[in-house]
This record gives C-alpha cells, structure tokens and sequence, in this order.
C-alpha cells in the first residue's frame, strides 16, 4: 500500500510555542501507523523513517507533500511527491482541525498541552 507523510502543527500555550507532529498514515486502513513530534526539519523527518523501519511497517510507495526535507529523507523509496498524492492526509488534516478546537478555545486553557494532545492522537485518524 501507500502510506502519506505530512505534517500538522499545533501549540502550547502560545502561538509562538509551535509543536509540529510528523505522521505517516494509511489512507486505505484510515490510521495513523507512526508519528513524531520535532520542527519540521529533515532530522524530525529522518526519525519518522527510522520509527517506520524500526516497527516493520512496510509499504509500496510512500506519498509527501514538496517539502524538501521529504524529498531527501524518502529519495530512497519509492516516493511520490506533490498534492496530488497526499489528499487522504490532507483530508485527515482538515477533519482533525476542525473536531479538536476543544483543546485550543482560550476558556480550555488548561489542556493546551501536550500530553492531553497525545491522550487524544489514537481518535487522530478518521475511517
């Protein structure tokens, strides 16, 4: 299968306070199968890689927007970049902004963090 690589920004707090999760997903299982959290910088995208080698997960090709740092870090698979092909993580993206404004309403700010975001990431992924 295909998985899709993308990232999705949140924060602590703060707007200035950005933390960024990297996640690969399986658009045809509809779940997110790793994620990290880092910048959004080759070293966070390399970990992502190692995290999917490391838990065995194994796909055809793998899909990524044009960031650059995707480019490098997935050049060795068989990868495809562009819009076209990262539509299912993009629809995840929109789906999961719009159900957890919960956390980030300025009367909830004492879930602004983290760990509540964590608690949250396995309802991520939408079917």
């Amino acid at each position: 299968g295909t998985l899709e690589v993308d990232e999705f920004w949140t924060y602590v707090r703060s707007k200035k306070r950005k933390k960024w999760l990297i996640y690969a997903y399986d658009r045809q299982e509809g779940e997110i199968v790793a994620y990290v959290w880092g910048n959004r910088s080759e070293k966070t995208a390399r970990k992502l890689r190692e995290m999917l080698l490391k838990m065995g997960i194994r796909y055809d090709h793998i899909a990524t927007d044009n960031r650059n740092c995707f480019a490098k870090v997935f050049s060795k698979d068989s990868h495809q970049r562009g819009k076209f092909f990262t539509k299912g993580i993009e629809g995840n993206n929109c789906t999961q902004r719009h159900r957890n404004r919960r956390f980030f309403r300025k009367t909830a700010a004492s879930q602004k963090e983290q760990t509540v975001i964590l608690l949250y990431l396995p309802r991520f992924a939408t079917t």
